[in-house]
């Protein structure tokens, strides 16, 4: 029998276990926007997998089947004749029938107050039997639901000011009621019940005497019958006190979670106690929390281990929001470790917790997070593993991982490794388990070989970058089934890696009223928390602010997304973006340490990636505070160039890099001109440096930032057109360049119109009236009057002969788009400084063809190349010798080979390619790409 102790731990917060790393990771199910959804208990089925039950914002019941990783298995909605139906427990049968208890409104005819409901479903949650039962008028819940051992069910509940206990056969058909309130209780509630292997009944709960709230124990025989009844913990203060959930422990024993009232120092603990199961007498008592009111709500076995599920809430100074922690226990309920769930902003109440493994180290849980004001809820799942039972492991993938493919195979590559100390252990194998998509797909066992007690291992595994999860499980095993737990990570891809960084339109965390849907396959890694950041693995948050664990932005979503819904890869974003920065903020600073600065924090995360090897490019948007403060003539140039050196020495599989040039807005000085033209002429000058425009985004009321839609999804939706020739091949599309000025002319020397030829001619132009507003001119008294489109040709009118200097300025004006010039894709022109206009009458030629834009050379016949001698020739007309880049794709715009000019001219190495039409992309060093077709043979 264990001895009674009274421990009180103030958890301020959460301990973690000592030695391997543990993990953690969740997600959330329910309806957008401000609705309501409920959970109640959670169970792990016979099959491995968890149930949770609870409501759904439309008032239905439900039940939700879902595998270890979270993945829904089913979820099943009940029509009811009444308007609310609720389940806060479940049961599992050992044929595999599934029952769930609470209470439904309007259920019975004639009776508009709540009615106890029972479910009885098959193992796929069909609905084979609905009860309910109730009094007129009365309010009737039930709350806890067992299996008894020689079969049948139980309920226990409240009707009235009475708990009450129904029995049922196993097609829950009703059998007896037993209603209570004794032991000098005014009100009686009936939380849970549980039967032993004896068939004995034990219920926990609440008893009221007066308006003091008391833990209710009772102790029943199979039939129903009292044998004894106990009150413990008055509560003269909180209220709160009450027994949630009851389990038997040991040998003679049960526990009851709950929460109670200790001292007013303390207001409401978490207590976990250890009954005698003849006499009721209080064997052990643990109390958690902290100084505010806490509970305990549910409880797992896990073989000698016990985990325990309960709300704790910060200091009122904090802003009192609640959080979720489990807390495992030993045999003798001493505490081992905790883990705690605090969603950002949200207040977190747990429903349930399962234990996953034999100790309690791997395990699930659930529960609801509530808006602040209440308006909205979802629910809550969550997995902690801790890495290691027997095993040290210094590589292992981490849950949501992405690995960064090869572009030639198209594979990622999860590398696995570790050593075992100890050979006395029982388990002389380490086996690797592969699932894709549930399914187990590789099966890996290798003998343990100990030299000087010590044995190591490694595996690898490579598999595709595609839109399916992977799922790695590594274990000792004996080679049956005994096994002993060693690591899982969950819902691991292979993709592409990408760096967006900038100021806080580079963060795009939602600012209007627009909400981006998450994406699974867009996966990021830590946060843009200057404080730090977790070292977790995310699904990235589109609608989150740069301090929010993985945060993505609005930006980030919509350019991964199209990247994955076009090239069918999963891809990861760092966000490393920081808000209401200037420029010198973003570029390396050796004098401090790493951490403490953007560019060093964001190589860090890179780093700890795996992915600082495999960024392909960087998307840069940032200069609003530049031109807010104004910086000194040609400051702008000279850092960005060197942040553009450090990310290609850093990063050193980027070869493009997307620059956003800034919108007028922001209450911009004289730094705009400056930091425009910075811009613009970054972009000029630097061949892989590709400039986006801005100018066609409607900005918020405060003229700086954007809302989703006319806002960040079209700056993303741009922003993949502009990558997709460069990094997945194919042709540029028409209207998918910004407008930009090529040149400037007076038409007729008498200097009162100008024409601006626009770089791509092919493309399709569109202009309102009254753009003239937004162009400078040197002598402040001429302006523009009017702006017409010939073509690729716009011509300004003016008010009067433009003397002296002439030159042309384009800032564009914060607020809506228009007025503006725009493609027909609705992307507006870039904004310049000071563009020369010089006295000419005929149109002048493109001075600067536009950079990137792709033709396939229908001139040439498709080039035949043999695979068999696993070399392709390198010519097929092209002139090697001026060639700066080559890549061959195929026709999914997935990179098969890359090289320069001299590489190509020795001949590409193509061993194993399927017979095939693929392209060959030139890049010449005067900034024109040229596409061939070929054909592998």
């Amino acid at each position: 029998m264990r001895h009674f102790t009274l421990g009180v731990l103030l958890l301020l917060t959460a301990l973690r276990a000592v030695g391997q790393p543990t993990e953690e990771y969740t997600t959330t199910f329910g309806v957008a926007g401000a609705a309501i959804e409920t959970s109640g208990n959670m169970i792990h089925l016979a099959d491995g997998n968890l149930l949770v039950c609870g409501q759904w914002s439309d008032g239905r019941p439900f039940l939700h089947k879902l595998d270890p990783a979270g993945r829904t298995i089913f979820r099943q909605l009940y029509y009811l004749p009444g308007n609310d139906g609720v389940l806060k427990d479940v049961v599992e049968l050992p044929n595999g029938n599934i029952a769930a208890t609470e209470a439904c409104r309007d259920c019975l005819p004639g009776d508009s107050s709540y009615t106890l409901l029972n479910l009885l479903t098959d193992p796929t949650g069909f609905l084979l039997h609905r009860q309910e039962h109730g009094q007129a008028g009365v309010v009737d819940f039930g709350y806890g639901i067992a299996h008894r051992s020689g079969g049948g069910l139980v309920v226990v509940g409240h009707r009235g000011d009475s708990s009450f206990v129904f029995r049922y056969d196993d097609a829950l058909f009703l059998q007896d009621s037993i209603f209570m309130r004794g032991n000098g209780a005014t009100e009686e509630y009936g939380y849970d019940i549980v039967a032993t292997a004896s068939g004995e009944l034990f219920m926990t709960g609440r008893a009221l005497v007066g308006w003091k709230p008391h833990v209710l124990l009772r102790k029943m025989d199979s039939l129903g019958v009292e044998i004894w009844s106990k009150r413990f913990y008055e509560d003269s203060n909180t209220g709160m006190t009450a027994g949630w959930q009851i389990l038997p422990w040991g040998t003679g024993s049960v526990v009851v979670c709950g929460s109670r009232y200790h001292n007013p120092a303390r207001s409401g603990d978490i207590f976990l106690t250890e009954f005698s199961a003849d006499t009721g007498a209080v064997l052990t008592e643990r109390l958690f929390g902290t100084d505010q009111i806490d509970a305990g709500y549910a409880l797992s076995i896990a073989g000698d281990d016990l985990l325990l599920a309960g709300l704790i809430r910060r200091p009122l100074v904090l802003g009192g929001l609640w959080r979720s922690v489990i807390y495992r226990l030993d045999s003798g309920l001493t505490l081992v470790d905790s883990t705690l769930y605090d969603a950002e902003g949200l207040r977190d109440l747990p429903s349930g917790v399962a234990a996953l493994d034999a100790e309690g180290k791997d395990f699930a849980y659930c529960g609801i997070s509530i808006s602040q004001n209440y308006q909205e809820q979802d629910i809550y799942w969550g997995r902690h593993l801790q890495r290691g039972n027997r095993a040290v492991l210094t590589e292992f993938p981490q849950p949501q991982q992405l690995y960064p493919r090869d572009l030639t195979t198209n594979l990622g590559r999860a590398r696995i490794r570790g050593y075992v100390t100890d050979s006395t252990q029982p388990f002389p194998y380490v086996r690797l388990r592969v699932r894709r998509d549930h399914q187990v797909i590789a099966l890996d066992t290798r003998l343990l070989e100990f030299i000087a007690d010590t044995a190591g291992f490694a595996f690898d595994y490579d598999f595709p970058a595609e839109l399916h999860n992977y799922d790695f499980e590594l274990v000792l095993t004996a080679g049956f089934a005994a096994e002993s737990p060693e690591a899982t990570a969950i819902n691991v891809v292979a993709g592409d890696a990408y760096l967006l960084t900038g100021q806080s339109n580079a963060v795009a965390s939602q600012r209007g009223a627009g909400s981006a849907p998450e994406n699974p396959w867009i996966r990021t890694y830590g946060s843009g928390n200057p404080a730090g950041f977790p070292p977790r693995w995310f699904v990235g948050k589109p609608n989150a602010e740069m301090d929010v664990d993985g945060n993505l932005g609005q930006l980030g979503l919509t350019f991964g997304d199209r990247i994955v819904q076009w090239q069918r890869i999963p891809v990861a974003i760092l966000n490393g973006g920081h808000i209401g920065q200037q420029l010198l903020t973003f570029v390396p600073n050796p004098t401090q340490p790493a951490l403490s600065t953007n560019y060093g924090r964001t190589l860090t995360r890179a780093d700890e990636a795996g992915l600082t090897e495999a960024i392909r490019s960087v998307v840069f948007w940032q200069g609003e505070t530049d031109a807010f403060f104004g910086s000194v003539p040609g400051f702008y140039f000279p850092l960005l160039d060197s942040l553009r050196r450090s990310w290609e020495r850093d990063f050193p599989a980027v070869e493009d890099i997307f620059l956003f040039q800034i919108k007028n807005g922001c209450l911009a000085t004289n730094g705009l001109g400056r930091t425009m033209t910075g811009q613009f002429d970054y972009a000029d000058t630097v061949a892989n440096v590709h400039l986006l425009s801005t100018t066609g985004l409607d900005h918020l009321p405060d003229d700086c930032h954007y809302d989703l839609a006319n806002g960040y999804r079209d700056a993303g939706e741009q922003l993949y057109e502009r990558m997709r020739p460069f990094l997945y091949g194919g042709p540029v599309l028409p209207n998918t360049v910004p407008p930009m000025p090529d040149s400037a002319w007076f038409p007729d020397c008498d200097r009162t119109r100008i024409r601006i030829a626009l770089r791509n001619p092919t493309d399709t132009y569109q202009v309102d009236a009254n753009l003239g507003v937004d162009f400078l001119l040197p002598d402040t008294s001429v302006h523009v009057s009017q702006a017409v489109l010939q073509g690729h040709v716009l011509e300004l009118t003016l008010d009067d002969s433009l003397l002296g200097s002439a030159t042309l300025s384009y800032y564009g004006h914060p607020g809506p788009a228009a007025p503006y010039l725009s493609n027909a894709s609705g992307i507006g022109m870039v904004t310049f400084k000071d563009l020369p206009v010089n006295c000419r009458a005929e149109i002048p030629v493109i001075g600067r063809p536009p950079r990137g834009r792709v033709k396939i050379d229908v001139r040439a016949q498709i080039i035949s190349i043999s695979n068999k001698g696993g070399n392709a020739p390198a010519s097929a007309g092209a002139s090697e010798t001026t060639v700066m880049r080559a890549r061959i794709t195929d026709l999914y715009g997935r990179v098969i080979w890359r090289g320069n000019g001299a590489q190509l001219r020795r001949g590409v190495p193509l061993p194993g390619l399927a017979r095939a039409v693929y392209f060959l992309q030139l890049e010449y060093s005067d900034g024109s790409v040229e596409v061939r077709r070929v054909f592998i043979n």
